[in-house]
């Protein structure tokens, strides 16, 4: 979290976790993360052409970020966002630890 975002916590009087305290293997929760891992198994599928130069790797890979971003249902985004109370219970539960999510 930013010191910005701390100092207005702090500011207004919000409980939130200090710097330092945040557990040691702390998963990230934000359910992004989940569509982040799913775009990248989905760009490690597809197959890299050898002897590019640096402009047309630069493009490849543009293309298959697209290609992968557009390949990810809504139905699949609402599904990592639904879990993310349960995540946040298990995360609590575990004290910080990771979880199996």
């Amino acid at each position: 979290m930013s010191y910005e975002s701390l100092g207005y916590l702090d500011e207004q009087h919000l409980p939130h976790l200090k710097k330092g305290e945040w557990p040691a293997w702390s998963p990230d929760l934000s359910p992004i993360e989940n569509v982040w891992q799913a775009m990248l198994s989905r760009m490690s599928k597809y197959p890299k052409k050898g002897n590019l130069s640096e402009e047309e790797k630069k493009k490849e890979l543009i293309a298959h970020v697209w290609k992968s971003w557009n390949s990810i249902s809504q139905t699949e985004i609402n599904k990592y966002v639904a879990s993310a109370a349960e995540r946040l219970r298990e995360c609590v539960q575990l004290r910080g630890e990771w979880t199996n999510h």
